[in-house]
Order: C-alpha cells, then structure tokens, then sequence
C-alpha cells in the first residue's frame, strides 16, 4: 500500500465516520433518585464553574454551560468536543424542594443535589 499521499489522520478519521454523536444534547447527563432527594451529575470537561449558569423559574431546572475556549492547537482536522453556549433543562417534579437545591464541581462533574419536599411526600388520608 502507497500512504505517502494519504493525509495523517485519515484512517482514524474514518473509523469516526460511522460513530453516533453525542447529539443535540450537548453533555452527558446522569440522574439517580436516593431516598432523600435526586443527583444529576454533568459532564463538563475542562469548564471551569464561573461558565456554569444553574437556574430554576417555573418548575424548570436549566443548566446553561458556556464551552468557549481558545484553542491554539492549530488548525483541527477533526473535533468532537463541544463549544458555544450549551443550555439543558429538566422539567422538576412537585416533590422537589427548589428552594435547597445544591451544586458543585470537581474534576469536570457538576453535582447537583435536589432534595424531596416534605410536603409533597407521602400521607394517608383519613375517611370522615
């Protein structure tokens, strides 16, 4: 085989070509229910939280992520990371208590933790 005119990347290139991406969404997304509350964890490598907006209006949780980075690497021949501005939202069930929502970062993984409302928890109804 002649690679002396092939460009330098094309055979991993190609093995690319096929690959599903990830997407309109943007970053991955993990949401667990505990006893207590829910943990969505995002995944946002190498965004610092001053570029993370965290909202709730209107019983909606919206994650707005700012991926905008220089990058002097020269010119790309292929990128799949994202960039811009990114925004996901979660439609919150009445049991949260948005009031008490909490967040942090570590090594690129935003944790929020949404705890359930007492109010909206379970009770028995008496019979009159």
């Amino acid at each position: 085989m002649n690679y002396i005119n092939r460009q330098p990347f094309e055979n991993i290139l190609r093995a690319w070509e096929n690959r599903a991406p990830l997407g309109n969404t943007g970053f991955a997304v993990d949401i667990a229910e505990e006893d207590d509350g829910y943990q969505i964890h995002a995944d946002l490598p190498g965004v610092s939280k001053e570029k993370v907006e965290i909202n709730v209006q209107d019983n909606v949780l919206s994650l707005n992520v700012d991926f905008s980075q220089k990058r002097e690497d020269g010119k790309a021949l292929h990128s799949e990371r994202p960039s811009g501005c990114i925004q996901r939202a979660f439609r919150l069930s009445r049991n949260i208590d948005a009031k008490n929502i909490a967040a942090n970062m570590k090594n690129g993984v935003l944790t929020l933790r949404l705890p359930k409302s007492e109010e909206a928890g379970k009770r028995q109804i008496a019979i009159q």
